[in-house]
């Protein structure tokens, strides 16, 4: 099956605590695994859901100490959260 091309801009995204040499991690993460997640989304449902809006704000995520990629993951979840409102349909 041949996947759809989709486009996610993301304009800002506020590192605190993340060392400066650590935010290329962070990105790669956040890029690997929202793909992934949107990609295992389609190939279940056959679909993705189209949005109208121009832009959407998700809530912070704070993880603490953990590394940067495990932070870069967890912002991947709350952007495909935000981005499929409870999956594709």
């Amino acid at each position: 099956m041949s996947l759809p091309s989709i486009e996610v801009t993301i304009d800002e995204v506020v590192l605190r605590g993340v060392a400066a040499g650590q935010q290329y991690d962070f990105a790669d993460a956040l890029h690997e695994t929202l793909s992934s997640l949107i990609e295992a989304s389609i190939e279940q449902s056959g679909n993705w859901r189209s949005r109208s809006e121009s832009s959407r704000r998700v809530p912070s995520v704070a993880i603490g100490e953990k590394a940067s990629s495990q932070l870069g993951d967890a912002v991947a979840h709350s952007v495909y959260d935000a981005l499929s409102e409870g999956g594709a349909s």
